[in-house]
């Protein structure tokens, strides 16, 4: 009987030690990601929008005001790390732009990645030390600072950025010089159904479309995660 009584303490002993290995493991692999840990954490998240991005309906760019701030399937999965899953629809409650989130250990400055796709492109963002790296269609775009502000990587000429003022009830998404469009500023009284944008230019280029899509989506997806 004593010979059992310490076999079972072994097993014990030894399934505790082995957890407590998995869970620092985990711990440190998610505290201080690897490129290779992120590019395989981004072909995760892809995988997990495979069975929506059939459904995401094609839109031309004056069909952008059709976006609501409405979402459908969001799920939050909070663990060590925080996955965030869902669908922004259009004003119709068609699928529009499909996205996942996952949020790293932190020790205070964002430590994350964005993946979101319409059915035409697909838009990679990644968060660390203050900033986020976009990359669009697998091409890397540039960096988006504090303040909602976009540079291109190369030249670090500013080419979008978000206008940010507590006077004013819009928030206006500049690319270049222009004022393309703008989002209402978060208001608990907003209808889910509600049209994400105010406003948007008839004209703009694809450059401009891709360029003022990725600064919204990241916008709108920033709204809503959890803390």
């Amino acid at each position: 009987m004593t010979g059992l009584l310490f076999l079972l303490i072994s097993i014990l002993a030894i399934s505790l030690i082995g957890g407590g290995i998995y869970l620092l493991y985990r711990l440190l692999t998610n505290f201080q990601p690897s490129k290779s840990k992120v590019q395989a954490d981004l072909k995760m998240l892809k995988e997990e929008l495979d069975n929506w991005s059939s459904e995401l309906i094609p839109w031309k760019t004056e069909e952008l005001e059709l976006l609501s701030l409405n979402q459908s399937n969001r799920t939050v999965k909070k663990n060590l790390t925080t996955i965030v899953k869902g669908m922004f629809t259009s004003i119709y409650h068609e699928p529009m732009v499909a996205y996942a989130y996952k949020r790293y250990v932190s020790s205070g400055k964002p430590n994350a990645i964005l993946y979101a796709r319409t059915a035409e492109q697909e838009f990679i963002y990644r968060f660390r030390n203050n900033e986020i790296t976009l990359a669009i269609d697998g091409q890397p775009v540039g960096t988006i600072k504090q303040g909602g502000v976009l540079y291109e990587g190369r030249s670090g000429k500013m080419i979008g950025r978000i206008n940010r003022s507590e006077k004013n009830e819009l928030l206006p998404i500049i690319v270049g010089e222009r004022e393309l469009a703008s989002l209402p500023m978060p208001n608990e009284e907003q209808l889910p159904h509600s049209r994400a944008f105010q406003y948007v230019e008839e004209r703009m280029n694809e450059k401009e479309k891709l360029v003022l899509i990725s600064l919204a989506v990241l916008e709108l997806v920033q709204r809503d995660l959890p803390a």
